[in-house]
């Protein structure tokens, strides 16, 4: 009997121990209580408009782990200090009249900075389409941009911006938005770019200089400056050529890779060096099983692949920032648009496999070239593309590499490293590994001219046909796109109103709509669910029910709970 009484009173014992182990944690999580300070690490953050640079502070910062969740407020210039947790921590931001951001924050013992880019739902007046074509001329490259105070984040009137030949010259306004001429004769593709420096001045200011700026005739370069108080110059370089980093990866990986792109899978991460609405394609595509990653952190201030901070932002402001310094800003809409889906695709990789705890992808050309100025013509094509990448047959995104110039790259003139017949580039000396895409073979295609000059005897070739062409075995993923929204009734805050969506390749059967705004839950999304919509066809909903509250939203469309979501379209309730 005292044996059994014994074992009652240690399992009793063991019962009330779980008990309040399972107690403390449940506290924790709820009441939020500290870790213990050896378990934590100080994060510095700074939130940004991502398309003129201003600071901003997002209504709404909420870090979750496992156990905790808190709510954060930076201050007026947009900083804030994260004690977190050391691992792994989710940082959602939100703020009205913009998109919902959330990444993953690796927390070390001796932790970055990090920057968050916050993309608007409208874009800004002088960054609109219509505005920077009207800039635009055949004589000159236009250069834009917005200059601020890099501690206070906000826009610097009378900045003066000046370029090298000392003769353009322009001044910032109060939104510290200028606008520069400079210049330049036409420009053939297969010659180097006209370059120029590019110099901003404010007394009382550090100056700003950006060394060799590619100016094109025709578009438009776009710049975000910070101006630091004080004396002296800043020097920075955009030049374009690859680092021989890059390059030895690349010799690196011609003796270690396969050369057959069916067999390079997500998971292999090796190192290697008109209007902006999507156009139907032209081949059969089908949807991806899950959506795209919706953010990429990008290691800046790199040596090669090690970097000392870090800049969160959104897929399609990354493949922005890329394009113009992998592609050529002035060649074929066509191009570029190929371009595009390319580099989102192979920096999903990098997003599937980081290359480091704290960021997915370098900003060095050891990864992929990135630089911080974009150009109205590669945002165009993402735009035009936005979230359409390559699928294998088990609907994975593909790795899609890419290469300057593939010829002679192991099967001999004319032919790629994938044994591709590329004939308008023959004669090209090889520049790059040679697998999937040549960039100067997709200008060649879609502005229909061969390596050497002239024309090819092929025709112009659309950016679909340049995508199957060096991509023979996959895919083409298309998600829905929105192209406008027309309210059917007054939209009245806290009363049900109707919408009517028009876009493309909307599934009939289970397409939804997704809004995101004041309101919904824990910064999620708030679905009207397909049983409710009405009048749908692939490119239509004739009505979707909506009850807001006061306020800014986003709206997708998607095919399924989890399927790709679409462009955000901005709808004010007042």
């Amino acid at each position: 009997m005292k044996k059994v009484s014994s074992q009652l009173i240690v399992a009793c014992g063991l019962v009330v121990l779980l008990s309040i182990i399972s107690q403390a944690v449940y506290t924790n999580s709820q009441n939020k209580l500290p870790l213990k300070d050896q378990e934590q690490s100080t994060v510095q953050a700074r939130f940004f408009d991502s398309t003129t640079g201003y600071a901003i502070q997002p209504q709404n910062i909420v870090t979750s782990t496992e156990l905790q969740q808190n709510r954060l407020q930076a201050d007026e210039n947009g900083s804030l200090s994260l004690r977190l947790t050391r691992g792994s921590n989710n940082l959602t931001v939100s703020d009205e009249g913009y998109q919902t951001l959330s990444t993953d924050i690796q927390v070390e013992p001796n932790p970055i900075q990090i920057e968050i880019m916050l993309d608007p739902l409208e874009t800004p007046p002088e960054l609109q389409e219509k505005f920077i074509a009207s800039l635009l001329r055949s004589e000159a490259g236009t250069v834009i941009g917005y200059v601020v105070d890099e501690n206070s984040g906000q826009p610097l009137a009378d900045v003066t911006v000046s370029s090298s030949n000392g003769a353009d010259k322009a001044v910032t306004n109060e939104r510290g938005f200028f606008v520069l001429q400079i210049p330049v004769q036409n420009y053939n593709f297969e010659e180097p770019a006209a370059v120029e420096d590019i110099l901003f001045e404010k007394p009382g200011y550090r100056a700003e200089e950006r060394k060799h700026v590619e100016i094109f005739p025709n578009n438009a370069a776009t710049f975000r400056i910070r101006l630091l108080p004080g004396e002296g110059r800043n020097v920075s370089t955009e030049r374009r050529s690859r680092s021989r980093d890059a390059l030895a990866f690349d010799q690196q990986l011609d003796k270690n890779k396969t050369s057959n792109l069916d067999e390079i899978t997500s998971s292999d991460n090796s190192w290697d060096g008109e209007s902006s609405q999507r156009e139907p394609l032209s081949t059969i595509y089908q949807s991806s099983s899950a959506p795209l990653p919706a953010t990429i952190r990008v290691g800046t201030n790199c040596d090669c692949r090690t970097c000392t901070k870090v800049e969160v932002m959104s897929l399609e402001t990354y493949c922005k920032r890329v394009l113009p310094a992998e592609w050529r800003p002035t060649w074929n809409l066509n191009s570029l648009k190929a371009g595009a889906v390319a580099i989102r695709g192979y920096s999903v990789s990098f997003i599937n496999n980081p290359i480091s705890p704290t960021y997915d992808i370098c900003s060095s050309t050891c990864c992929q070239a990135y630089t911080p100025t974009t150009y109205l013509a590669t945002d165009k094509a993402v735009d035009q593309t936005r979230d359409v990448v390559l699928l294998d047959t088990n609907n994975r995104v593909v790795r899609s590499e890419y290469s300057a110039e593939n010829n002679n790259t192991g099967n001999g003139d004319c032919k790629t490293a994938m044994n591709i017949d590329d004939s308008v580039c023959c004669g090209a000396p090889r520049n790059g590994h040679g697998r999937g895409m040549c960039q100067s073979g997709s200008e060649r295609w879609a502005a229909g001219t061969k390596y050497g000059g002239g024309q090819n005897p092929f025709g112009t070739k659309d950016w679909v046909w340049i995508l199957n062409h060096y991509y023979p075995n996959y895919n083409i993923s298309t998600p829905p796109v929105i192209t406008d929204i027309t309210p059917l009734s007054y939209p009245f805050a806290g009363r049900q109103f109707r919408i009517r969506i028009r876009g493309g390749y909307f599934t009939p059967s289970n397409v939804r709509v997704v809004v995101v705004g004041p309101g919904c839950p824990n910064f999620g999304s708030c679905v009207v669910p397909n049983s409710v919509l009405t009048g749908v066809t692939n490119s239509q909903i004739e009505r979707a029910p909506l009850t807001l509250a006061r306020g800014s939203f986003a709206v997708y469309t998607q095919n399924g709970s989890a399927g790709q979501r679409s462009n955000a379209a901005l709808l004010i309730i007042r």
